[in-house]
């Protein structure tokens, strides 16, 4: 499988970069906790790539009435701050061989996390991605999340590629349907939960890795 033409690869920060969603999940559970809900490892999922305002609106509505919404943005920034503080993030496995084949195809890459930016460079250069995308652009870039387009759009076009040439590297339902409303190619690599119905229906390829998203788009 290859792709011609292709212009720009843009990706998700965690849980296609970093291995990170392990300590979302203990975060938002802990705060959630301190707000008066019980959040399961199961709901959490219906949280990730919404971006933060998205995804403290679907808490509160799962958590209903009783739910301390006003204090969960603090709990939430103690928690984060605490896990990972306390951790490096490994890389998934083929980032660096993916960017490199990129790279030498004279693709551009972008990041597009709902993280904001001062947490995203943060983490970048403190695990060794610094200067390895030409573009960063985060959830303070833009007013709506993931599912909407707008980060991707964003992104598209600081590049200076059209998205329907762009190809987009997710793991969450949100994220994929943003990248599908964008009108670019989007690749699904599962993260913590595997392919539903859905995330098939949104995603243009299915790759168990980045190592194997390499593999089949280009040869390698």
């Amino acid at each position: 499988m290859e792709l011609l033409n292709l212009e720009a690869a843009i990706f998700d920060l965690d849980g296609v970069v970093f291995n990170s969603e392990p300590l979302y999940q203990r975060a938002w559970c802990a705060a959630a906790r301190d707000c008066g809900y019980a959040l399961t490892a199961e709901e959490h999922l219906q949280l990730r790539g919404r971006g933060r305002r998205g995804a403290i609106a679907k808490l509160c509505q799962m958590a209903g009435a009783g739910f301390k919404s006003d204090l969960l943005p603090e709990r939430l920034e103690y928690y984060e701050k605490l896990f990972f503080s306390a951790a490096s993030l490994p890389l998934k496995p083929g980032v660096l061989e993916l960017l490199h084949e990129l790279k030498v195809r004279n693709i551009k890459t972008a990041i597009a996390t709902s993280t904001s930016r001062e947490n995203t460079l943060f983490r970048m250069e403190r695990n060794g991605l610094s200067g390895k995308f030409t573009i960063i652009v985060t959830g303070d870039d833009v007013q709506r999340g993931k599912p909407y387009p707008d980060i991707f759009l964003l992104a598209a076009g600081r590049l200076g590629a059209s998205p329907a040439r762009c190809l987009v590297f997710e793991d969450s339902e949100a994220g994929l349907e943003a990248a599908q409303r964008a009108g670019m190619i989007a690749c699904l690599v599962p993260d913590l939960d595997q392919p539903n119905e859905r995330t098939k229906v949104l995603a243009g390829y299915v790759f168990a890795s980045l190592v194997e998203a390499r593999q089949r788009l280009f040869g390698g």
